[in-house]
C-alpha cells in the first residue's frame, strides 16, 4: 500500500475496494483455468496443474517420515470463536491490519443484520466478510483462491445448500448496499449489477465447501479458517497427514504415516469412526464426490464389525444397510463357529448384543426420549419403531436421517443408568468393540454426562467412575479409531486422562484433610493412580501445556510419597499400569518391549515401550 493510500480515510478505501472489478468464476468446475503455482517446495509438488481443479493432487517429492512437517499455513482468512481470548490467554491472530480496519468500518452494518440470526449463522457471516475482504485486498491470496474448485453446479442443485447460498448472498448484498447508500449521495454509484452479486454468491460457495474447523494444541475446536493451499489437499478416510496447531494463526501439515516419494498427501474431511455408508453420505452431500479410499474398499467395515470373543478375529460382518434390512433375520448375520480358532460361539450372547446395537440405532434415528415407559418396554418399543421405519422409508432417507441425528444424541438423565448397564455388557462380552458404531457415539454421550463437583465423598466416587469412563474412551474408542496415529503425533494422546487422574488425586487429598475415614481404604489405589498419572504425563509433549503438566507431576509425586504403603513399596509401573487397565477393564497386549492395543483394522499399535527410570515415581 502506498503512502498516499495509507493516509486515506478507511471508509473511502473500502468503498474503492468494493467497487473494483472482480474475477467471475466459471459456472462449471470442469472449466479450464490458469493454475497459480506458489505451492511447490523441496517436499511437495502439485500434479495435474493443467487438469480441472478436482483432478489435481499434492504429492511428496521425497520420502517423508511420520512427524515431519512438509508444509505450513499462515491463515489470513481465519475467524476464532473468541477473537480476544483462547484458553485464558490473549493471543495475536495476525489478521492483516487493513482487514481489521475495513471490518471496523463495516461492523455497524454487519451487527445490525445479525440481530435475528442464529449464533451459527452469525459466525458464518462474519467469516464470509473476512474472507471477502482478504480476497479483495490481497492479490496473492486472490490468485490462490482462483485455483479452487467450487462445485457451484452441485451446490445450486442441492436444495439445502442453494437456500444457504441465496440467504447469505442476500444478507451480504444488503449490507454492502446500505454501506454504499450511507456514504454515497448518488445511488447510481452502488455496484448493483448482476456480475458483482454473482461473484459474491460464488465466493460464498467456495467458502462453504473449502473452509475447515481449526483446533488448538488440546484438539479443541477454536475457529474457522480457509487457506487456499490447504484446500487443494485431497481426502482419504485413511489419511496420512493432519493439520496441527503451531500458534494463533499458523498451522502445519504434519505427516501421521510414512509417505513415499510420489505418494499423494491426504487429509480426512470427515470423522472416520463411522460406518462406510455414513462416511460416504457425509462426503458426497458436503463435497460432492464418492470416496473410494483404501478404508472404504475393505471387505468388512472396521467401524461396523463384530469379533470372536476368544481370538478377537473379525467375523463375517454385514453392512449397516444389511443389518437394518435383515431386522427379523439376525441369525443370518451370525456364524456359529469362529473360522479362525474354531471356537463355538455363544449365539445367545451375540444375539443379545445385536439387539442392543439395534436399540441404540433406533434411539439415534427416532430420538423419542420422553416416553413414560420402563426401560425394557422402552427398548422394545423403539426397536419396533425402527423396524416400521425401515419398511416404510427408502434407504437414502434413513441414511440422511442417521447422518443428521448422530451428532445430536442426548440421553435423558433418568435413563443414564440403563444405557450405562447396556454398554457395560458390551464392554465385558467383547462381541462388538466399543469403537464400532453406534456404541462409540452413545458412549461418548455418556462420557460428556459424567460431570463432577469437588467437595463431598460421594463426588469422589463419581470422579473415580468418570476416570474409568475417560480411560475406556481413550483406549477402547479414540486410540483404536485413530488409524493414522494423529493423537500420538500431536503429543496429546494422554492429556485428558492425566487431567482426570489429577482431579481424582486432588479430591482425595481434600477429603482426607477433612478427616474422612472410609477413604483410607483407597490409599494403595491412589498410589497406583499417581504412578500411572506420572507415567502418562511423561509421554506428553505439548509445549503450551508445560506449566500445567509440571504442577500435576508435582501433585503425583507428593501424593504418592504420602500414600506409599509397605505393600506399594518396590512395585514398578508395570504393576501399576496393569492394575489401572484391570480397573477400567481394558484389554491390552503385554509385549517383551512394551504395551500395545489393536486398532480398528487389526494392527497392533504400540502405546509405549520399556520404561525408563525417569518414568518411574
Amino acid at each position: 500500500m502506498s503512502k498516499s493510500d495509507s493516509q486515506k480515510d478507511p471508509t473511502q478505501q473500502l468503498l474503492e475496494l468494493l467497487s473494483n472489478e472482480v474475477y467471475i468464476f466459471p459456472n462449471d468446475e470442469n472449466s479450464n483455468r490458469q493454475f497459480h503455482d506458489d505451492i511447490d517446495n523441496e517436499n511437495i509438488e502439485v500434479i495435474g496443474k493443467q487438469l480441472k481443479p478436482g483432478d489435481r493432487r499434492i504429492v511428496a517429492k521425497r520420502d517423508i517420515s511420520n512427524g515431519d512437517k512438509p508444509m505450513a499455513f499462515e491463515y489470513k482468512s481465519v475467524l476464532f470463536f473468541n477473537e480476544y481470548e483462547v484458553n485464558g490467554k490473549n493471543i495475536d491472530f495476525r489478521v492483516p491490519h487493513s482487514i481489521k480496519k475495513y471490518e471496523s468500518v463495516l461492523k455497524p452494518f454487519i451487527d445490525k443484520s445479525m440481530v435475528s440470526l442464529p449464533e451459527e449463522d452469525k459466525l458464518t457471516l462474519r467469516f464470509l466478510f473476512r474472507f471477502y475482504l482478504c480476497y479483495l485486498e490481497d492479490s496473492k491470496f486472490k490468485e490462490r483462491v482462483n485455483n479452487l474448485c467450487t462445485m457451484q453446479s452441485h451446490q445450486r442443485a442441492n436444495g439445502e445448500h442453494a437456500r444457504e447460498l441465496t440467504s447469505m448472498k442476500n444478507i451480504m448484498v444488503n449490507i454492502i448496499k446500505e454501506f454504499y447508500g450511507r456514504n454515497y449521495n448518488q445511488s447510481t454509484q452502488i455496484p448493483s449489477n448482476k456480475r458483482q452479486w454473482r461473484f459474491i454468491e460464488n465466493l460464498i460457495a467456495i467458502t462453504i465447501i473449502n473452509c475447515n474447523k481449526l483446533h488448538d494444541h488440546t484438539n479443541m475446536e477454536i475457529g474457522l479458517g480457509l487457506d487456499p493451499t490447504f484446500s487443494l489437499i485431497n481426502h482419504s478416510c485413511l489419511s496420512n497427514s493432519v493439520l496441527t496447531y503451531k500458534d494463533s494463526s499458523t498451522y502445519e501439515l504434519t505427516c501421521t504415516l510414512p509417505i513415499r516419494k510420489g505418494e499423494e498427501i491426504t487429509v480426512s474431511y470427515v470423522e472416520t469412526c463411522l460406518p462406510r455408508e455414513l462416511r460416504r453420505s457425509r462426503i458426497f452431500t458436503t463435497y460432492y464426490f464418492h470416496c473410494n479410499c483404501r478404508l472404504c474398499q475393505l471387505v468388512y467395515d472396521p467401524f461396523f464389525s463384530h469379533y470372536c470373543q476368544k481370538c478377537r478375529s473379525r467375523l463375517k460382518s454385514s453392512s449397516l444397510k444389511s443389518v437394518l434390512w435383515l431386522f427379523e433375520s439376525q441369525d443370518e448375520l451370525m456364524e456359529p463357529i469362529c473360522p479362525c480358532c474354531n471356537a463355538k460361539l455363544d449365539l445367545q450372547v451375540y444375539k443379545k448384543n445385536f439387539n442392543t446395537r439395534l436399540f441404540f440405532l433406533a434411539f439415534i434415528l427416532l430420538g423419542k426420549t420422553d416416553l413414560a415407559l420402563d426401560n425394557e418396554t422402552y427398548m422394545k418399543y423403539l426397536s419396533n419403531e425402527l423396524h416400521t421405519l425401515v419398511k416404510k422409508k427408502p434407504w437414502n432417507y434413513i441414511i440422511k436421517l442417521l447422518d443428521d441425528s448422530y451428532t445430536e444424541v442426548l440421553v435423558p438423565q433418568s435413563r443414564l443408568p440403563f444405557f450405562s448397564s447396556l454398554l457395560e455388557d458390551v464392554i465385558l462380552e467383547q462381541v462388538f468393540p466399543l469403537f464400532t458404531f453406534p456404541f462409540n457415539i452413545v458412549y461418548c454421550v455418556l462420557e460428556n454426562s459424567a460431570s463432577v463437583d469437588i467437595g463431598e465423598e460421594g463426588d469422589f466416587q463419581k470422579a473415580v467412575e468418570h476416570l474409568r469412563i475417560e480411560a475406556r474412551k481413550l483406549f477402547l474408542i479414540n486410540i483404536p479409531s485413530d488409524l493414522c496415529s494423529q493423537l500420538r503425533i500431536t503429543g496429546s494422546v494422554y492429556q485428558d486422562l492425566v487431567k482426570q487422574i489429577a482431579e481424582v488425586v486432588k479430591m482425595y487429598n481434600e477429603l482426607t484433610m477433612v478427616s474422612s475415614t472410609s477413604l483410607h481404604q483407597t490409599v494403595e489405589f491412589i498410589h497406583v493412580l499417581c504412578s500411572c498419572g506420572f507415567f502418562f504425563g511423561k509421554q506428553l509433549s505439548i509445549p503450551q501445556e508445560r506449566e500445567c503438566l509440571e504442577d500435576m507431576m508435582i501433585l503425583f509425586q507428593s501424593t504418592a510419597s504420602r500414600c506409599e504403603s509397605n505393600d506399594a513399596k518396590g512395585k514398578r509401573n508395570e504393576y501399576c499400569l496393569n492394575t489401572f487397565f484391570k480397573f477400567a477393564n481394558i484389554r491390552v497386549e503385554w509385549m517383551p518391549n512394551g504395551i500395545g492395543i489393536y486398532n480398528a483394522i487389526g494392527e497392533l499399535v504400540t502405546l509405549f515401550y520399556t520404561f525408563d527410570l525417569d518414568d518411574i515415581l
